[in-house]
């Protein structure tokens, strides 16, 4: 009878500290077989995993899947590389952004990345006809083609700024019309271009928004 209780005993802690290791795990990997991962990190930030309210402090070689948060503190960046394309986005200071789409098409592999706030640098290697890298913003979606581009949102405005340094950038904005149906916008932003949006209503004069880019707006963007 004793032997019987202990092993009752050893049984139930067995199957506890599985469900707790379990449940404190690192937010590393979302629903997505594809994997990001964070290969830089300057000063600190916090990573939200999906369907999750707990924030986790950021590391270096921290998994990052589909759906994840991550917010960055004053005076600090982020560095995380999509694996299986070595794309690579670096979240400056005072950012949040969201993980929303990585994933693999079949014929193509989509990432995509939303910018609630702040800057992100992306850098994407060249695209095959099939994959897509994507960039939104409360103003507008930028499809980007093997590209070096600076995407910011203001905190405060909600302006949207989009830079390019090489490549080109397709940028996507969309209203709802009288008949409530949804009219969508596209103006190319080629490298050296600049586009400022204030909102998705902005688009009737949208190409005249695209100019040359302004290098104090840059570095401060």
């Amino acid at each position: 009878m004793i032997f019987k209780k202990s092993l009752s005993v050893i049984v139930v802690a067995t199957l506890l500290l599985t469900f707790i290791s379990t449940a404190i795990a690192t937010p590393a990997q979302g629903k997505s077989s594809r994997v990001a991962v964070i290969t830089n990190l300057t000063g600190s930030a916090t990573i939200k995993s999906a369907g999750s309210s707990r924030e986790y402090d950021a590391y270096i070689d921290m998994g990052l899947g589909q759906g994840d948060y991550i917010t960055t503190d004053a005076n600090s960046s982020v560095k995380v590389t999509i694996k299986d394309h070595q794309d690579e986005f670096t979240i400056g200071a005072n950012t949040v952004i969201s993980i929303t789409t990585l994933t693999d098409k079949g014929k193509g592999k989509k990432s995509k990345v939303n910018v609630v706030a702040g800057s992100v640098w992306s850098n994407v290697k060249k695209l095959s006809g099939g994959d897509d890298y994507e960039v939104e913003t409360p103003t507008a979606v930028m499809a980007v083609r093997g590209t070096k581009v600076l995407t910011s949102v203001d905190s405060e405005t909600g302006e949207t700024y989009v830079a390019v340094a090489a490549g080109t950038v397709s940028a996507e904005t969309s209203t709802n019309n009288t008949d409530k149906n949804t009219e969508t916008h596209n103006v190319l932003i080629a490298a050296s271009q600049q586009l400022s949006l204030d909102s998705r209503t902005e688009v009737n004069d949208l190409e005249n928004k695209v100019a040359i880019i302004d290098p104090e707006k840059l570095i401060n963007g």
